[in-house]
């Protein structure tokens, strides 16, 4: 369907964007037969793993009822075509489980879809603008640049895929930690109150972001192995989640911890996740039902 209400016609023939082929062809045939399978403890530790993706899987029905209509909202789609950002959202995201070489046609036939669906609210918008977040891009202007259609539709795909998935798998592995802290999860039924800090600390201890990429601009020397200027490395967040130095008692999943030293799990600086609040907002509403 397109922003009408309507079926939309068949995703146009073309190429995927270049941010959807690299998403795919970083991954190889092989890759999820991971050598973590020959190790007896990396096996249990994939095991563990593998189940939670089939419990984040099970609610995403769920999950979705929360950070898709907020993110639609934002963007001034129609109520109507809510589900069909949803449909799209469990097909893009099979990127990330183990058999993305089959489920390739699939992937990429949401992520074509939901570009055409992008392109089409942009031309839309253009010819009448409203009040909502595509609209005031499309009014956002810097020394007589305004933004192309490709950089309007990155933009808001990328609001999409960041927004959406992240919220809705935290979510689950928030509630599943909590099942695993049994005493935890009878503290905070019976007080309520501490939703805030549950939802921190959850995303502290379990987050489903683990990494982040970044640049070095400048050379840098860490633990003995230089960076070069330039060298793109992964920066593991959730390792820093659990740092000691900053921590008291890391490894330990405490939903009345207070004073805690901001999170990385959310980045910093400029690179600060515009959604940050999104989880904070929608779990403990949810949680509270």
């Amino acid at each position: 369907m397109g922003p009408s209400g309507q079926r939309a016609a068949e995703p146009r023939r073309r190429r995927p964007s270049t941010t959807a082929q690299a998403g795919l062809e970083g991954v190889h045939p092989e890759g999820r037969r991971s050598a973590d399978h020959h190790h007896p403890q990396r096996r249990h530790r994939a095991r563990r793993q593998s189940g939670r993706q089939r419990s984040l899987r099970r609610g995403r029905g769920h999950r979705s009822a929360i950070s898709i209509p907020i993110i639609c909202a934002l963007l001034g789609a129609p109520r109507a075509d809510w589900q069909l950002f949803s449909g799209w959202a469990d097909d893009i995201f099979k990127v990330f489980d183990w058999n993305v070489v089959e489920d390739e046609p699939v992937i990429m036939a949401a992520w074509l879809q939901l570009e055409d669906y992008v392109d089409d609210m942009v031309a839309r918008r253009r010819r009448h603008l409203t009040d909502d977040l595509l609209s005031d891009m499309i009014r956002a202007e810097e020394d007589g640049d305004r933004l192309s259609q490709q950089e309007l539709r990155l933009l808001v795909v990328g609001l999409f895929a960041a927004g959406t998935d992240t919220t809705r798998n935290q979510l689950a592995a928030s509630v599943q930690v909590l099942c695993e802290h049994s005493e935890q999860w009878a503290m905070f039924a019976a007080h309520p109150e501490l939703a805030s800090n549950a939802v921190e600390e959850t995303m502290r201890h379990d987050p489903v972001i683990f990494a982040t990429l970044r640049t070095a601009k400048e050379d840098v020397e860490l633990g003995g192995v230089v960076i070069p200027t330039g060298a793109m490395f992964v920066v593991n967040t959730a390792g820093a989640n659990r740092d000691p130095d900053v921590y008291e008692q890391p490894e330990a999943f405490d939903i009345t911890r207070e004073g805690a030293p901001a999170m990385p799990t959310f980045g910093g600086g400029i690179h600060y996740c515009l959604g940050c609040t999104l989880p904070g907002w929608s779990s403990p509403r949810l949680w509270s039902r």
